[in-house]
């Protein structure tokens, strides 16, 4: 189904031409006030911070927040904590990415665990309100951001 692009326009002046529709000031004004706010929709889906920020609603209706945490690598393998700033939240998603120093790599953060040997990848995970990265090989070279979407427990 398609959707019919409407091609109204506003006039105060009373000739109009046959076939041609008109808006009175209010609702060209209401459908205006309407598309700024889902512009502003879009940006909060689409902008990211450091600090926290409103993205959304969860299913439950209560507000949706984002933050990114920077993160760079040490010259060791093993886990690696980062505190999130947060608490008394329930975490609803994590991701990120990883680069080196050049720009010429880049990589996901992910974490897939068919063993507790997590070889060269990168895993993140969320345990008592920090960000645990498991390192699998040295990525000294690496930094990189995790983002966390979270709800406020009441």
């Amino acid at each position: 189904m398609a959707i019919e692009k409407l091609n109204y326009k506003y006039s105060n002046r009373g000739n109009h031409q046959s076939g041609d529709r008109y808006l009175d000031k209010d609702t060209f004004q209401n459908m205006a006030d309407k598309t700024d706010e889902i512009i502003d929709a879009v940006n909060k889906l689409t902008d990211y911070s450091t600090s926290e920020t409103v993205v959304g609603n969860w299913i439950d209706g209560r507000p949706l927040y984002r933050k990114t945490i920077a993160v760079s690598l040490p010259s060791r393998t093993g886990e690696i904590s980062f505190s999130t700033g947060l608490s008394n939240v329930t975490y609803r998603n994590i991701y990120g990415m990883i680069r080196d120093t050049n720009g010429s790599a880049y990589w996901p953060i992910n974490l897939v665990r068919p063993s507790s040997n997590i070889g060269n990848g990168v895993g993140c995970r969320i345990d008592s309100n920090n960000i645990i990265l498991e390192v699998g090989l040295d990525r000294s070279s690496f930094s990189g951001h995790v983002t966390v979407e979270y709800t406020k427990n009441n």
